[in-house]
């Protein structure tokens, strides 16, 4: 479980990384640029259950990339001539395993939701594509993987279908993130990698 000093951990890491031009050349896809709300044309500060649920959102992308990688792993054993059982079950561990992870990632950010709406009510549009959408897709894909046998012609289909799946999942999250800060400004960029 995620205690809010790792959140204020990973959050201060990402800011030192962002003025310090470290890490990784991230692409923004506009984290806290919501409309100006203030006097001079300045979007307000997001407060800290807005930036702790959208960092929260931020980690179950980076959990969701971890679950496409364990897919893809699944799809190239599965794919060759003859299933290696030892790779295939490590594979569908990890695959099950980065799966339970999202799940209490979201478990956990979905706790800061009401105190961020009522720090920021734009934050609103989040509830739905989060504790809706995503939440029930995370159990569709968790079924999915559980269903997995190591047998190519009944597993590399339900595969193709998470690779989908996952894949608009990253992108419902990447528009959860937004979601959650429309109107304040963060202060800091923080994108998910793979």
């Amino acid at each position: 479980m995620l205690s809010l000093s790792l959140l204020a951990c990973l959050v201060s890491g990402a800011s030192v990384a962002a003025v310090a031009g470290g890490g990784p050349d991230w692409p923004s896809h506009g984290w806290g640029h919501g409309p100006p709300n203030q006097p001079g044309g300045q979007a307000a500060q997001c407060g800290p259950a807005v930036v702790a649920l959208a960092t929260g959102i931020e980690i179950n992308i980076v959990a969701q990339h971890g679950e496409l990688n364990a897919t893809n792993n699944l799809l190239t054993i599965e794919s060759g001539p003859g299933v290696n059982n030892t790779a295939y079950l490590l594979g569908k561990g990890a695959l099950v395993a980065n799966i339970m992870g999202g799940i209490a990632i979201r478990t956990w950010t979905q706790g800061l939701i009401s105190q961020a709406i009522a720090e920021n009510p734009g934050s609103e549009a989040v509830v739905a594509g989060y504790s809706g959408t995503y939440a029930s897709a995370q159990m569709t894909e968790l079924g999915l993987a559980q269903s997995l046998t190591g047998v190519p012609a009944h597993d590399l289909p339900i595969l193709q279908m998470l690779v989908g799946d996952v894949t608009t999942g990253i992108q419902l999250n990447m528009n959860n993130s937004m979601a959650a800060v429309t109107g304040c400004d963060v202060g800091v960029v923080f994108p998910a990698t793979d």
